[in-house]
């Protein structure tokens, strides 16, 4: 998911997760959080400002976008957003039901070959995962479940779980 680039007729900045209009207390601003650190940029001013304050209770979540829709016919992963109102801020832990084939869009709705009927806007979707991607991830999990955060240590622990390999075919 992006955060939208536009946000009530203004354009968003670069890594901002809020916004507060104006008011008594505050001008209108975007705000995001960055290495523990809270930063704020003021409208249309869109130079990042670090803050010692909290982004302000009365800000509100910038909505996202879908990044990929899929087409009739495209097969991929899907998963399920929490609230009803499509606040994509709260994703199900990390979890993603692949589905056949997407057959057709209907009212709001994607209806999938594995009998799947979905509201569009609580969905998240991506295309499958290569099989290099798959091998790319489970070859960085590898990596950051070694105890030995050195190059050699995360090519000896690739190698112990068999995924490194010599040219022609060796071990």
């Amino acid at each position: 998911m992006a955060i939208v680039k536009e946000f009530k007729g203004l354009k968003v900045p670069e890594g901002a997760t809020s916004y507060l209009g104006n008011s008594e207390e505050y001008h209108t601003a975007f705000y995001k959080e960055l290495g523990g650190s809270v930063y704020y940029s003021l409208v249309p001013n869109g130079k990042w400002e670090k803050t010692a304050f909290p982004i302000p209770r009365d800000a509100v979540e910038l909505p996202q976008e879908q990044e990929y829709i899929p087409k009739v016919g495209d097969s991929c992963e899907y998963t399920a957003i929490r609230d009803g109102d499509g606040q994509y801020s709260a994703i199900l832990a990390g979890i993603w039901y692949g589905c056949k084939k997407v057959i057709a869009f209907h009212d709001g709705h994607v209806w999938t070959s594995d009998n799947g009927i979905r509201p569009l806007k609580n969905t998240i979707f991506r295309p499958l995962k290569t099989e290099r991607e798959k091998t790319v991830d489970a070859a960085i999990a590898v990596m950051n479940n070694s105890l030995d955060d050195s190059q050699q240590g995360w090519a000896l622990a690739l190698y112990d779980h068999g995924m490194l390999k010599m040219s022609g075919g060796e071990s």
